[in-house]
């Protein structure tokens, strides 16, 4: 096979795809971790020329910068998520795979990968809030805009607050949150610091900041963060989770959707010990089982459901927590007279 050197990257190669696509995978997934043990993952998928999308394989993005993206290609890369990578992405052929591991050619140094504690410290969340109002925490990357359009576009307009941490940049936040008002019964839009969280409203972090929530009297806001990322990310889900578990507790209900990594796994678990329901988004439906798979893993769901479900299980989260309510109160009535 005759290799030409791509003059956009003296290191990347352009090739053709090997008659075995299983021999490429392969070989990228053999990279040596110790060559760079914290570099972020990235998502392919190797799709038949003008076909549907194949199998899906995860490897290094210390690998991937060595893939180069033609258009019409077989192998496609989905929106990764860490450094910025760029240039552009074609095949690279098994043989040529094989060869790059067994080279010195220094690897990119990855951007340090830091957990929720670094904006928000883990504190235990009290057993019991004045503030009543119901709220629900969404949390999403790769294949999540449409995943939360599809939730969105089935919550009816009385639905309690909802905010939203996905995986986006900062750019295409603010036309997210537009396109989803458009398509959704609630009032959608990109969160501001200090915003009051209303029932019937939805509330996206902006591209470039962690996204919090805070009690404020009998009501919540929102608190955006322009602190490191966390888990490479920011917005980052697990900060999000965190902030409602510490703030709302058992008057909010958690749910994880499609994504790559683990951002929210362990912010989604705070929330479940702080009596919150969860939800983690299936295998069968998501585009990538990364996020809710971690979650589901790690016993941070209480229910795990098909994306036309959620809306549905939210819908029964909350008459369920409605009911509790008026038990409570009914017994505190019962004990006072």
């Amino acid at each position: 096979m005759a290799v030409q050197r791509s003059p956009q990257d003296p290191v990347a190669d352009r090739g053709t795809l090997p008659a075995r696509r299983s021999e490429t995978v392969a070989a990228l997934q053999a990279w040596p971790g110790d060559r760079n043990p914290t570099a972020p993952e990235v998502l392919i998928q190797l799709r038949r020329r003008g076909g549907k999308p194949q199998d899906k394989h995860t490897v290094k993005a210390s690998v991937a910068r060595f893939i180069t993206f033609k258009q019409l290609n077989p192998v496609q890369e989905l929106p990764m998520h860490g450094p910025q990578w760029t240039g552009r992405y074609e095949h690279l052929s098994a043989q040529r795979a094989r060869s790059l591991m067994e080279s010195r050619t220094p690897m990119p140094t990855a951007t340090p990968c830091h957990s929720a504690d670094a904006v928000l410290a883990r504190i235990q969340p009290p057993s019991r809030f004045r503030v009543t109002e119901r709220l629900i925490a969404i949390g999403a990357s790769t294949g999540g805009t449409e995943a939360i359009k599809a939730v969105l576009a089935s919550c009816p307009a009385n639905t309690p607050g909802i905010v939203i941490a996905q995986h986006i940049p900062k750019a295409f936040s603010t036309p997210f949150s537009k396109r989803m008002d458009s398509c959704s019964q609630m009032t959608v839009c990109e969160a501001e610091n200090g915003q009051q969280i209303l029932p019937g409203h939805v509330y996206i972090a902006p591209g470039d900041r962690h996204l919090l929530i805070f009690r404020d009297g009998n009501h919540y806001r929102c608190r955006l963060n322009n602190g490191v990322p966390v888990n490479r990310h920011k917005p980052s889900v697990d900060v999000l989770f965190r902030s409602v578990a510490q703030e709302a507790g058992t008057n909010a209900i958690g749910i994880i959707l499609t994504g790559m990594g683990k951002d929210g796994a362990q912010g989604l678990k705070e929330m479940r010990e702080a009596g919150s329901p969860t939800i983690a988004q299936d295998e069968a439906s998501s585009v990538v089982w990364g996020m809710p798979g971690e979650a589901v893993a790690i016993g941070a769901a209480m229910q795990v459901a098909p994306l036309a479900d959620i809306e549905r299980r939210i819908r029964q989260f909350l008459d369920a927590m409605d009911s509790s309510t008026q038990t409570r109160r009914a017994l505190t009535l019962s004990a006072g007279s």
